[in-house]
């Protein structure tokens, strides 16, 4: 989904992806198959609605955020050997290491996450009052200098602990465990079959205008 659009056009593109979805779900609800939609159109107790719903959010979370990752992984990869040479080796808590700091440092939810304060608080000695909103933003707390002296290096040897790249509290994100094998898999395969895989400067356009971060084309070489 975009960002940085008219409300109109939000609208119009969030309602043709429920639409695209609402089509899936009549599809398997009279034609099961072998994938999560028939499942869930079998065994949920949803509605089909409600499955529409779920299936955009799993568009994004579950394909948007991991391609945007891997793209965006490899340029950091090409320039950094050290964490490169993390992510391929035979260590697994480096591999894991170095994971985790590319989900820290690139943080591909780029738009802020809309909140309402349930309660007065006081954050970083500001008050935010019952009912007002906040927009919570993920890169800027996993960058936050309070995690680490130098929180914009990446170090797989000693990654920063306690980032938000999949969110937090009962907003965590249910599939971070096959994201993290998601980009591990991909990143770890492709340097190890390209070693020398470097970016080629030029047009390399990035997704600015979107939720998710990331490339809409990349060109390397090795």
């Amino acid at each position: 989904m975009r960002i940085g659009i008219a409300a109109q056009d939000a609208n119009e593109y969030a309602q043709a992806a429920l639409d695209h979805l609402a089509k899936i779900v009549h599809t398997r609800s009279r034609r099961p198959q072998d994938d999560l939609i028939s499942d869930l159109v079998t065994g949920s107790g949803l509605t089909a609605d409600e499955i529409a719903e779920q299936g955009v959010t799993l568009l994004m979370a579950g394909y948007e955020a991991p391609a945007g990752m891997i793209s965006k992984g490899a340029v950091e990869l090409a320039a950094d050997p050290r964490l490169r040479a993390a992510l391929t080796g035979d260590d697994p808590d480096l591999r894991a290491g170095a994971v985790d700091e590319l989900l820290r440092h690139i943080s591909i939810v780029q738009y802020g996450i809309d909140r309402v304060a349930t309660e007065d608080v006081v954050i970083g000695g500001h008050r935010i009052r019952r009912g007002e909103p906040v927009i919570a933003l993920l890169s800027a707390a996993n960058h936050d200098p309070a995690l680490s002296r130098t929180p914009d290096e990446m170090n797989a040897r000693c990654p920063v602990r306690g980032h938000v790249a999949f969110g937090h509290g009962p907003h965590h994100c249910l599939g971070l465990e096959l994201g993290r094998a998601m980009i591990e898999v991909s990143l770890s395969r492709l340097f190890t079959e390209f070693p020398a895989l470097r970016v080629v400067d030029g047009d390399n356009p990035e997704r600015d205008e979107y939720v998710m971060g990331g490339h809409l084309r990349l060109w390397v070489t090795w």
